[in-house]
């Protein structure tokens, strides 16, 4: 799917993420990277606020994807939630 919009221009937010040394997905526990999380919450939401839009696949509920949709959708983007 990602190499699908890729295809079309469309850009994926957690590859951009990725690219620049900011993918942490294998951290399982932020509580004593206080400065760590603060920088990557920052650095993501600073994307979020520049998509045209933001499609939320998710098998289950999550404040931080939560967020990700309320700065989405203020920012004037469009959000689709499968």
């Amino acid at each position: 799917m990602y190499y699908c919009l890729e295809d079309k221009g469309i850009s994926i937010v957690i590859y951009i993420v990725q690219d620049e040394g900011m993918a942490y997905s294998n951290l399982k526990d932020f509580r004593n990277k206080e400065g760590l999380s603060c920088q990557t919450v920052s650095r993501n939401l600073k994307y979020i606020e520049q998509t045209d839009a933001t499609t939320v696949i998710a098998a289950r509920p999550s404040y931080g994807t939560t967020i990700e949709m309320v700065v989405s959708k203020k920012s004037g983007g469009k959000t689709v939630s499968l």
